[in-house]
């Protein structure tokens, strides 16, 4: 499965000294996301950050686009 970085969230930190948290929204063709999968470990390869494994939530598809957020909090 291949996605596309569509959009960096950050949230407001929940005490002043907290680092602000954050979500990288990922869209995936929704004919190549996994059907009935709704959460996974995935593996993100980047040319800078490397390969990673994530923690990955399926959200609601929309048109012909299946989002997926990694959060960190």
């Amino acid at each position: 499965m291949s996605a596309k970085l569509a959009s960096v969230d950050e949230g407001a930190p929940y005490r002043p000294d907290f680092r602000v948290p954050f979500t990288l929204r990922f869209h995936v063709e929704r004919s190549t996301s996994p059907s009935g999968v709704m959460q996974a470990v995935v593996v993100v390869e980047n040319d800078a950050a490397g390969r990673l494994e994530l923690f990955a939530v399926a959200r609601q598809p929309h048109d012909d686009v299946a989002p997926w957020d990694v959060d960190f909090n």
